[in-house]
């Protein structure tokens, strides 16, 4: 959860406007670090490999840095989000916690059969896999990990600032 003075109710309408929305991103992800600000995650994005997230088809959004695409791409679903029921807004938290669980499993089944550890996770560490397309698949798996944790993580925070509660985590 992220922690500041202002943790208030927030208007949903306020995010309505695009120019605030990305303002309180660009706020949150300055004060915290997410995943979208691992070295290897910006590694796998800078090698053309762009990440999966429900919602934006990775077409619609082409921005030079990872730290560009996810604010975009943050700014859609705010936006979005922002004239969604509690009801849809969960649902869609629900999907990028599914989606985020299936990309950790893969990860993991991959760094399980080339004997990887966490501290593996970078860029010298996927040389040790052989194969060029399950090394892609790797790093994917990593990059669209990394998207949607931190996509969580904001999306759960404006969740809790709008309707004043904690969304309770289904998996």
């Amino acid at each position: 959860m992220f922690l500041f003075a202002d943790n208030a109710i927030l208007d949903a309408s306020q995010l309505k406007d695009m120019v605030k929305a990305r303002a309180l991103i660009s706020k949150l992800l300055c004060a915290h670090y997410l995943e979208i600000h691992n070295p290897f995650a910006i590694h796998i994005y800078d090698k053309g490999i762009r990440p999966y997230c429900p919602g934006v088809n990775k077409n619609d959004v082409e921005d030079s840095t990872l730290n560009s695409w996810f604010i975009h791409r943050l700014t859609a679903d705010i936006y979005r989000l922002s004239i969604a029921s509690k009801e849809q807004f969960e649902r869609y938290l629900d999907l990028i916690d599914r989606k985020s669980s299936q990309a950790l499993l893969e990860l993991g089944s991959i760094a399980v059969k080339y004997d990887l550890y966490p501290t593996d996770y970078n860029e010298n560490g996927s040389k040790i896999i052989a194969d060029p397309a399950e090394r892609e698949h790797f790093e994917k798996c990593f990059l669209n990990e990394a998207v949607l944790n931190s996509a969580f993580e904001v999306l759960a925070y404006i969740y809790f600032r709008i309707h004043g509660q904690l969304y309770a985590v289904k998996t």
